[in-house]
């Protein structure tokens, strides 16, 4: 097997750890391979891969936006001067875009995969059997308890799978790590906190729902309303009332006094309705953010593993 390289500094090579306090890795310490990064590493092949769906998941939502495929409604209530406001589909969502969100997490997530496979074969003395090849995979734990039971010696872990060395570097990206490097920085529902809405942790989750439950749940969603007036302005917006349908967004009062008021514009953005997903980022915001932190973990990963000193 080739031997895999540690990853050039990005911009100046520093790095800021929690306070903002900078420290500069040692690349040249690093081991100097040139193997990391060409196009068949299956990682390399994983991220672009996932780059190619993101840019058609991007084309297909503007070609769908383009359609209108949405209108906002104002409906009269029973009290003076409110109504309400609905977001009316006039088309629906594609399916398909759900499938290439579930492409982007699944390719996202094999890179990762890829990359603890790659540390364990490079650092294993003996002999590689079946149970080896199918042990590693990478890891996403709450705590240092659970990230170490992971390499836990067991039927489907066998004892020397990964080195010390390179779980040191899958420690590293870790949603705990920072925690346990800071000691009494955060309390419990804090760590959890971390690990719930850690990105890498939502790839693993939404290539899981994709793979093995359904398609993910995309739905649109106000994310921001505005409006201009010549003075000030009497006029309220407020959220949902109990019991509304699912359509209504909002209820805007407007007052004969108030009337000097612009037209609202709505801004509506296609988002993932998934638990635990934040619900006011766009689509391809979320799908952008799981690729930069995808590849930065690959970097990081492959940084420490090549210079074991702490970092």
């Amino acid at each position: 097997m080739r031997s895999i390289l540690v990853p050039p500094p990005m911009g100046d090579g520093t790095t800021r750890r929690r306070g903002g306090r900078p420290t500069q890795r040692s690349y040249a310490s690093a081991v100097a391979d040139p193997d990391w990064w060409l196009p068949d590493q299956p990682w390399r092949v994983k991220i672009e891969r996932a780059d190619a769906h993101i840019a058609d998941l991007k084309a297909r939502i503007a070609e769908y936006q383009d359609r209108g495929p949405f209108e906002v409604r104002y409906e009269a209530t029973d009290e003076d001067d409110w109504q309400r406001v609905r977001l009316v589909m006039t088309e629906p969502i594609p399916p398909v875009l759900s499938a290439v969100i579930g492409d982007v997490a699944h390719n996202l997530r094999s890179a990762l995969d890829s990359v603890a496979y790659a540390l364990a074969r490079q650092d294993f003395d003996g002999e590689w059997t079946e149970q080896h090849e199918a042990a590693p995979a990478f890891p996403v734990r709450r705590n240092g308890q659970e990230f170490e039971k992971f390499f836990a010696p067991r039927r489907n872990m066998p004892e020397g799978t990964f080195s010390q060395r390179a779980q040191d570097a899958l420690r590293f990206v870790q949603p705990f790590y920072w925690a346990e490097q800071y000691p009494g920085t955060s309390d419990p529902a804090t760590l959890d906190d971390e690990f719930k809405f850690s990105t890498l942790r939502l790839i693993q989750h939404a290539s899981n729902v994709d793979k093995h439950r359904r398609l993910l749940v995309a739905a649109w969603t106000p994310t921001i309303f505005y409006w201009g007036s010549d003075g000030g302005t009497a006029r309220r917006m407020v959220g949902p009332r109990s019991g509304d349908d699912a359509d209504v967004i909002a209820y805007q009062y407007d007052p004969p006094e108030g009337s000097t008021d612009t037209e609202v514009t709505w801004e509506i953005e296609l988002v993932l309705r998934e638990s635990g997903f934040p619900d006011d980022r766009a689509l391809t915001d979320v799908v952008d953010g799981w690729r930069q932190s995808t590849w930065f973990a690959v970097q990081s990963i492959f940084s420490v593993w090549g210079n074991p000193a702490k970092p």
